[in-house]
């Protein structure tokens, strides 16, 4: 059990300096917004090999190599069609800023892998109703992240300057955050069966992601973005008032 953690947090760690050393001396935003999902695949790839390749290993191998693939493509294109990405523009060029960003990924990158980090080293290979239920939760939530980064990313090809209240983000400001987050408690439902004693500390993983998300690098920005730009425009106002940020009805 060491020896995988130990495994998962230095390729997190050493992948995230490499490519903060590139990013910082050429400049660029094009490694930094795909960097986080491509390290999840080369963690999740890292341990897998060193599991015992069961049924259910390959199922959860297939679930987050899925999820990588598909968030890591996705900001990829997006990040090829903007050119670079103004979140970064504040430290960009600020070498202990930017790489503070980097060792933050690093580690939260680790912290929320921890529920399959720990499932390929102690799972019994006996599928159980909470595995599957689990699967099908990650499933429903990479969907609608799906769904709801595809809507943004055409909207915005056509109305660069307006937001978005269409689609999933008619009623959610948020919904590729609430698919995000849905995902990660899944994956952690899935990995339950097979926990014991410490190791229930994996559930730090979805709370870590539900806290990234709600207090630091996900809704805050991007709540204080909209604001600067959109906060005389009344019908963003109404948006605003007449929406939530993550579940219709509830917040």
């Amino acid at each position: 059990m060491e020896t995988i953690l130990l495994t998962a947090l230095s390729v997190s760690v050493g992948f995230n300096l490499v490519l903060f050393l590139i990013a910082y001396f050429l400049q660029t935003d094009k490694l930094t917004d795909f960097s986080y999902s491509l390290c999840f695949l080369i963690i999740n790839g890292v341990c897998f090999y060193l599991s015992e390749h069961s049924l259910i290993e390959i199922v959860m191998f297939s679930l987050i190599s899925v999820w990588a693939f598909r968030l890591g493509g996705y900001l990829f294109v997006r990040i090829m069609a903007m050119g670079r990405d103004a979140r970064f523009d504040k430290f960009r060029e600020k070498l202990i800023s930017f790489a503070s960003f980097w060792v933050v990924q690093a580690i939260s990158i680790f912290i929320i892998s921890l529920p399959f980090i720990i499932f390929y080293s102690v799972n019994d290979s006996i599928p159980t109703p909470i595995f599957w239920i689990g699967c099908i939760i990650a499933i429903a939530g990479l969907i609608l992240e799906s769904i709801a980064d595809y809507q943004k990313f055409q909207f915005k090809k056509k109305n660069p300057d307006t937001f978005i209240q269409s689609g999933l983000w008619k009623k959610i400001r948020h919904p590729n955050y609430t698919g995000e987050i849905l995902f990660w408690i899944g994956v952690f439902i899935s990995a339950a069966s097979y926990l014991s004693g410490w190791q229930w500390a994996a559930v730090i993983s979805p709370l870590w992601i539900i806290l990234l998300l709600l207090k630091f690098s996900g809704i805050p920005p991007l709540e204080e973005k909209w604001a600067e730009k959109y906060d005389e425009n009344p019908s963003f106002l109404e948006y605003k008032k007449e929406s939530y940020k993550l579940i219709p009805g509830v917040y």
